[in-house]
């Protein structure tokens, strides 16, 4: 079984992420990996900005000082646990995620969901997830928020199209797994 050794922990400023951050600890101290921390910083696009540029830089330090203090302190009740770092990015999510990970070889990428606005019992993924999904070179594990920490299914993507031999075929089991 392969164990994971760089964790990538991406914080949802507009989600409750202690179900994910609970989950990721443990997998961490599971596995004794090194855990990141990943949060965005928001983007101005005031005129302000634009024409003073040393208004911006203040700004901008003010932002990410706010936020590595607003992280730290969401991450203190665990801090003793296990090692971790904070990285902050701006821009597009999904991207600097995947050029994170390309960047630092993470083994998994942990996410709070971003529940779409429209209620179809939940079942929608936000952008971002749904890129992730799709583009991330290696496994993302999207978690909701405000979950019970107990899971009754997994649900495991497999290709099909490897040649297995016949008496392996008949060792694996496909589809849904309960638990």
């Amino acid at each position: 079984m392969k164990r994971f050794k760089h964790i990538l922990l991406v914080i949802n400023d507009d989600a409750d992420n202690e179900a994910a951050i609970s989950q990721c600890v443990t997998l961490a101290k599971q596995n004794k990996a090194k855990l990141t921390l990943m949060s965005f910083l928001e983007e101005s696009n005031s005129l302000l900005d634009f024409f003073e540029s040393h208004t911006s830089e203040n700004l901008l330090e003010m932002q990410k000082k706010t936020k590595i203090e607003h992280l730290n302190s969401l991450f203190a009740p665990y801090a003793e646990n296990v090692e971790y770092d904070l990285v902050l990015r701006k821009g597009k999510a999904f991207y600097e995620i995947i050029k994170a990970v390309l960047r630092h070889d993470y083994d998994l990428v942990v996410k709070t969901c971003e529940m779409n606005k429209v209620d179809l019992g939940s079942l929608l993924f936000g952008s971002t997830d749904m890129h992730l999904l799709r583009k991330c070179p290696c496994p993302v594990w999207l978690i909701k928020p405000k979950k019970k920490l107990e899971f009754k299914r997994i649900l495991a993507a497999m290709d099909l199209e490897v040649d297995l031999d016949a008496e392996k075929i008949n060792t694996y089991e496909f589809g849904l797994t309960v638990f």
